[in-house]
């Protein structure tokens, strides 16, 4: 017996198809959402580098951009030195009156790298035919 003998026995359009296809299109819509999740979920808010200690003002501790922003990745090595700067060790203080509490806010570099390795993973496996 061949396939479209098969189908015709079978009723080719009937409710077991319908039930097949319905599936299939919801299992896809659901799947977007969790695609494209990251796209609301991972937007970088503004942030400059944490101050070293409670309370300083953060123009001691942290440069000003040309534009009037704080620089993101650099701080004074000493409170009040104007010159020399170095790469930001305690961290980074990120605005939240836009976008509140996110997964770049609440997140290390090293997850941040184990998730995107994961996603990268994940890719993959759609791409290999089955």
């Amino acid at each position: 017996m061949k396939f479209d003998e098969a189908l015709e026995i079978t009723n080719p359009l009937g409710r077991t198809q319908f039930v097949v296809a319905a599936s299939a299109c919801f299992a896809t819509f659901a799947s977007a959402f969790v695609n494209l999740s990251n796209v609301f979920l991972a937007e970088i808010p503004e942030f400059h580098c944490s101050s070293p200690s409670e309370g300083a003002p953060l123009n001691i501790s942290v440069p000003i951009n040309d534009d009037g922003s704080y620089s993101e990745c650099e701080q004074f090595v000493s409170e009040g030195d104007g010159d020399t700067t170095e790469k930001c060790t305690n961290g980074w203080d990120y605005d939240q009156d836009l976008y509140g509490k996110s997964i770049v806010t609440e997140s290390t570099v090293s997850e941040t790298l184990a998730a995107y390795g994961r996603r990268q993973m994940l890719d993959q496996g759609t791409m290999v035919p089955r």
